[in-house]
C-alpha cells in the first residue's frame, strides 16, 4: 500500500496542538526575565516593571484563548455534518488545516507579526535592559507576538470558514427547523468573538497600565487602539452577516419546499374537492406564514449593541485621552 506523502500542510500550530506545553514555555520565558532583571538589578519597579509584568499576563492568557478557540471550532464539525446532513468530514479537515495549520501563508503572517512586535518594542525600550535580561525580554516580545500572530491568522480562517458554510449543500426538510444547530453555531461563533475581545481589551489594558500617559508622547501608540477596535467591530459584523446567509439559505430551502407542497395539495383538491385536501391546505399555509416569520439573524440587538459598546469602551477613553 502506498504511502502519503508527507506535507507540512499537515502540521497543526504546535499553539493547538500543544496548549500545555505552550502554556509551560510562556510561565519559564516569564520566570526568566524577571530573574534576570531581578539578578542584574535591571528590575525597574516604578518604571518599565509593569510593562514587563501586563505584557507576562496576556502571554499566560493566549494559550487559553487558543485552547479555547481550537475546541470550540474542532465542536462544530458535527453540527455541520447535522446541519447539511451529509458527511462533511473531508471539507471540515481542510477548513481546520487552512484555520490552524502550518503552511506558507500562516508561517508568513506569523513571521511578519513578530518582527513587528520585535521592532516596535526596540523603537520603544531596546536600551532599558542589557546583557542576558535583555535578551530574554525580546525572546519573550518574539514568541508572545508570534502567537498573537498565529491567533489572528485562525480568527481569520474562521472568518472564511463562517462564509464558506453558506456554500454546503442544504437538502432540509420542510418541518425541520434545525433550531439546535443553529443555536450552537451562533453561541459557538459569539464564543470565539468573545474570547477575541477579551485578547483585545487585555492587549488595551497592557497599553494603559504599562505606558500610561506615555503613550500619549509617541504617536506609535497614540493611535493603535483605533485601527485594533475597527478589525474586532468588523470582524463580529461580518460573522453576523455570513451566518445570516446560511440561516437565510436554509430558510429559502424550507418555504420552497413548503410552496412545492402546497401546490400538489391545490392541484389535487382542484380534482376531487375535498375537504381533507383544504384542511392540509390551510395548515401548511399556516406552517410557511411561520416560517416566514423566523428570524434569519444569528444575534439580536441586545447581543450586538453589547459587543459594540464592549469594544467601543477603550476608544472612548483614548478619545477623552487624546483630548
Amino acid at each position: 500500500m502506498k504511502k502519503s506523502k508527507f506535507s507540512f500542510s499537515d502540521i497543526i500550530f504546535p499553539l493547538y496542538s500543544h496548549p500545555i506545553w505552550a502554556f509551560v514555555i510562556f510561565i519559564v520565558l516569564v520566570m526568566m526575565v524577571f530573574s534576570n532583571q531581578y539578578f542584574q538589578n535591571q528590575l525597574y519597579i516604578e518604571y518599565f516593571a509593569p510593562v514587563v509584568a501586563v505584557l507576562s499576563i496576556l502571554s499566560l492568557i493566549t494559550p487559553i484563548v487558543a485552547f479555547y478557540l481550537y475546541r470550540t471550532f474542532l465542536s462544530l464539525q458535527e453540527t455541520v455534518n447535522l446541519l447539511t446532513e451529509t458527511n462533511q468530514n473531508e471539507w471540515f479537515l481542510r477548513q481546520r488545516m487552512f484555520t490552524f495549520g502550518l503552511h506558507p501563508l500562516s508561517v508568513i503572517t506569523v513571521t511578519l507579526i513578530a518582527i513587528g512586535g520585535f521592532f516596535t518594542n526596540y523603537y520603544l525600550v531596546w536600551g532599558v535592559w542589557s546583557g542576558i535580561a535583555q535578551f530574554f525580554y525580546f525572546l519573550h516580545i518574539i514568541i508572545l507576538f508570534g502567537i498573537l500572530g498565529m491567533l489572528g491568522w485562525s480568527y481569520f480562517g474562521i472568518l472564511l470558514f463562517s462564509y464558506r458554510l453558506k456554500y454546503l449543500d442544504f437538502d432540509l426538510e420542510p418541518f425541520e427547523t434545525k433550531k439546535y444547530e443553529f443555536d450552537k453555531l451562533n453561541s459557538s461563533f459569539l464564543g470565539i468573538f468573545s474570547s477575541g475581545v477579551i485578547l483585545y481589551l487585555g492587549a488595551t489594558s497592557a497599553g494603559w497600565l504599562a505606558f500610561g500617559s506615555y503613550m500619549l508622547e509617541i504617536p506609535i501608540l497614540r493611535y493603535w487602539i483605533f485601527p485594533f477596535a475597527i478589525v474586532v467591530i468588523v470582524f463580529f459584523i461580518l460573522i453576523q452577516y455570513f451566518l445570516h446567509q446560511v440561516m437565510k439559505k436554509a430558510k429559502e430551502i424550507r418555504v420552497n419546499k413548503f410552496s412545492l407542497l402546497i401546490r400538489k395539495h391545490y392541484h389535487e383538491w382542484g380534482k376531487s374537492q375535498s375537504n381533507s385536501n383544504s384542511t392540509i391546505i390551510n395548515d401548511l399555509l399556516s406552517w410557511k406564514e411561520k416560517i416566514e416569520k423566523e428570524s434569519e439573524f444569528p444575534f439580536d440587538f441586545i447581543t450586538f449593541a453589547s459587543v459594540v459598546v464592549t469594544v467601543l469602551l477603550p476608544v472612548t477613553k483614548a478619545i477623552i485621552d487624546l483630548l
